[in-house]
């Protein structure tokens, strides 16, 4: 049961990941061109700004159930 348990909740936090990722798909091809022009600082700031944006989102589905 805990497996079952483990592989949902492993399957909805990759589906609810890749969904967020994708609503931000502009800030990450800004992020990875930045990084192949070696402006690595800016890609860093982006790549954390989509990682704060999952977070708010995650902490709100958390709190809703």
């Amino acid at each position: 049961m805990r497996a079952a348990v483990r592989y949902i909740f492993l399957s909805f936090s990759t589906l609810f990941f890749l969904a967020s990722c994708f609503s931000d798909e502009t800030t990450i091809w800004n992020a990875r061109d930045s990084l192949s022009r070696g402006n690595t600082a800016e890609a860093m700031r982006l790549y954390e700004s989509i990682l704060k944006k999952i977070r708010l989102i995650w902490k709100r589905t958390a709190l809703s159930e």
